[in-house]
């Protein structure tokens, strides 16, 4: 479907991290009605890519203060409106980096410490992990659940984070899930 002036994607510049099987779809249906689209992986992209798009390697690093992000072969692209992870299951964000040191904040990706309800890093709160939960089945109920709580959150319809001691390696096994979804409701 072709996006309208009212989809906030519309004219806009994207870039898409990650290119399997969600960055592929995503990118087939933006490419029509976007401005600029880029798409970074870290692996050779395969026949598939629109044809608007741009193949570009693995971030490096974001330039948040210039609004800019740079890859590993050195470029870099500026003005992006929308940046879309679709970076799969195993959680890896080396380019996501504390702004004094230059160190990785979340080094392995395995687990990831200060999340309020496994989503809300409390440490940043405009930064959101969805879907890092494990052992949580259907995933897509409780990605949806998740997406709705970060929804209210960034307008401001949630007050504060209360911190909660939560499992660092995310696991939400029956019937613990069902209770971290009523908790979202």
């Amino acid at each position: 479907r072709f996006l309208n002036k009212r989809d906030s994607f519309f004219l806009q510049s994207v870039l898409i991290v990650g290119y399997q099987a969600s960055g592929f779809d995503i990118a087939n249906k933006l490419a029509p009605s976007v401005r600029r689209l880029w798409v970074s992986s870290t692996r050779p992209l395969a026949d598939g890519l629109p044809q608007n798009a741009v193949s570009m390697p693995g971030v490096s690093r974001f330039l948040t203060d210039q609004r800019m992000v740079a890859f590993t072969d050195g470029r870099t692209i500026s003005e992006v409106d929308h940046i879309i992870f679709c970076t799969g299951y195993q959680y890896h964000q080396p380019f996501i980096k504390n702004s004094t040191t230059g160190e990785p904040l979340f080094p392995t990706g395995l687990n990831i410490d200060r999340l309020h309800e496994h989503i809300v890093y409390t440490e940043q709160p405009t930064l959101a992990f969805l879907g890092i939960v494990r052992d949580a089945v259907p995933t897509f109920l409780i990605v949806q659940a998740q997406a709705a709580f970060v929804a209210r959150f960034f307008a401001d319809h949630l007050r504060s984070l209360r911190p909660r001691k939560e499992d660092a390696q995310h696991r939400l096994p029956y019937p613990l899930f069902m209770d971290y979804l009523l908790r979202l409701e």
